[in-house]
C-alpha cells in the first residue's frame, strides 16, 4: 500500500521528534510538554502521549496545507477519544487485523485494568502477522526506555500484538 503524504509527513515528523530525545523536565512537565499539552487545549501537567500525537499529526497536515482528520477527535489529550472518534467509522478507521496496518497508522494500547485504552502511538513498522505476540515498531510519547505508558519522553519502541489490547487505527 502506498503511503499517503499525510502519513509520510507524519512519520517525519515523529522521527524528528524521537531524535531530538524530547523529555520531561519534571513529571508530565517540561518545555517541550507543554508545547505538547497547550496544542492539545491542556495547560496544567498531565499524561501527554494522545497530546504529543495530535501535536504530530498537527503539524504534519499545516506542513502539507491541509485539515488534520485528528482535529475532529473529542478530547485529544485523551487516548480513548482516538478509539470512540474510529469507532464512529469502524469499517473505514480500525484495522482488522495487525498485519494489515501501515506505517502512519495509530496504534493504541489497553495496559491498565480499567478496559478503556490507556496510551498511543504511532506504528512505524507494522506487525507481519496476526498472531497475538507478533512484534511491531511504534513511536510514543510519555513513555520510557522500559515501556510504561507514564513515562518521560518520545522513544521508538518495539511492542507486541497483545490481542483484545491493542487497536490499529487509519486515520487518514
Amino acid at each position: 500500500m502506498t503511503l499517503s503524504p499525510l502519513y509520510i509527513a507524519t512519520l517525519a515528523v515523529a522521527t524528528h521528534d524521537v531524535r531530538r530525545q524530547i523529555r520531561e523536565e519534571k513529571a508530565n512537565d517540561g518545555r517541550d510538554v507543554k508545547h505538547i499539552l497547550r496544542n492539545a487545549g491542556i495547560n496544567t501537567p498531565a499524561p501527554w502521549c494522545a497530546a504529543w500525537v495530535q501535536d504530530v499529526t498537527d503539524s504534519a497536515a499545516k506542513s502539507l496545507g491541509v485539515v488534520n482528520p485528528l482535529d475532529a477527535v473529542q478530547l485529544e489529550a485523551l487516548v480513548q477519544s482516538y478509539a470512540n472518534w474510529a469507532a464512529q467509522d469502524a469499517a473505514k478507521r480500525i484495522v482488522s487485523f495487525p498485519s494489515r496496518a501501515i506505517p502512519g497508522d495509530l496504534v493504541l494500547f489497553k495496559f491498565g485494568t480499567s478496559g478503556r485504552y490507556d496510551h498511543i502511538g504511532i506504528v512505524k513498522r507494522a506487525p507481519r502477522d496476526d498472531a497475538g505476540g507478533a512484534a511491531f515498531y511504534a513511536m510514543e510519547g510519555n513513555t520510557n526506555a522500559a515501556g510504561s505508558r507514564e513515562g518521560d519522553g518520545v522513544y521508538e519502541k518495539i511492542r507486541s500484538v497483545v490481542p483484545g489490547k491493542t487497536l490499529f487505527l487509519r486515520w487518514a
